[in-house]
């Protein structure tokens, strides 16, 4: 008798762990582009944000290099933001937020490092379906 209720006890308490720890790893996004700040990266520069500096749209997290950089994003998301969902080059290929692009001041993300070099040599071939 004793030996069932310890499980039950043991069940439960693995029951509730779940209920409470699973809801917000799947709630968690995945970083975006290395962890490079996309507000300098539009601006030309290539520049690692800070774990102080993290705010998020609805697919990722994105880190800043700066407060000011982060209240830019966060006044424009839809500017500073990763611009696509799918690989432009390899369509229906999903795309990684690690591996990325800018181009005409937008962010855009790609299946692999081959997609971006295929992109870089005629980006706007690519971006017509997008």
């Amino acid at each position: 008798m004793k030996a069932r209720m310890k499980a039950t006890v043991s069940s439960s308490l693995l029951l509730l762990v779940a209920l409470l720890v699973l809801p917000a790893l799947a709630d968690e996004k995945p970083l975006a582009l290395a962890g490079y700040d996309p507000v300098l990266l539009i601006e030309g520069m290539q520049e690692m944000g800070k774990p102080e500096f993290v705010s998020s749209d609805e697919r990722y997290q994105y880190q800043f290099a700066s407060q000011d950089s982060m209240n830019r994003f966060n006044n424009d998301k839809a500017s500073f933001g990763i611009q696509n969902e799918m690989c432009p080059v390899a369509p229906p290929a999903g795309a990684d937020p690690d591996f990325f692009a800018v181009h005409n001041g937008k962010i855009y993300i790609f299946a692999t490092a081959w997609c971006i070099d295929q992109f870089q040599s005629s980006p706007d071939s690519f971006l017509s379906g997008i």
